[in-house]
C-alpha cells in the first residue's frame, strides 16, 4: 500500500509504500492534503478495551488482552497511571 501525505516533521510531501512494515518513504510530487505521523505515545493509560488497570485483581492476562487493542489502534507505546506516578515522584513508594 502507498500512502501519501505531508511528513508532520518536515512539512514537505512524502509518498510511504508499506504492508506490515515500512518499506520506504520517498519525496512526492505535490501533498495530498493529509499528514503523516508517526504512531503517538498514550502518556497515560488508566485501562483500555473495558480493562481498569487500577482495578484491585486485575490479571496479568486481561492486561495483555488490552494492551494488544490498544497497540492495533495505532499507539505504539502507552505509559501506565501507576508508573507515572512513581516518575514524578521519585521518593514515593508507588512501585
Amino acid at each position: 500500500m502507498i500512502c501519501s501525505g505531508i511528513d508532520v516533521s518536515s512539512g514537505s510531501p512524502i509518498e510511504v509504500a508499506f504492508q506490515n512494515t515500512v518499506l520506504s518513504v520517498t519525496p512526492a510530487a505535490a501533498p495530498a492534503g493529509l499528514y503523516l505521523a508517526p504512531g503517538w505515545i498514550d502518556i497515560q493509560v488508566n485501562g483500555f478495551a473495558a480493562v481498569d488497570y487500577n482495578q484491585p485483581g486485575v490479571s496479568h492476562e486481561d492486561i495483555a488482552r488490552s494492551l494488544r487493542v490498544l497497540f492495533s489502534t495505532g499507539v505504539p507505546m502507552c505509559l501506565s497511571r501507576q508508573l507515572a506516578q512513581a516518575l514524578s515522584s521519585p521518593s514515593s513508594n508507588h512501585l
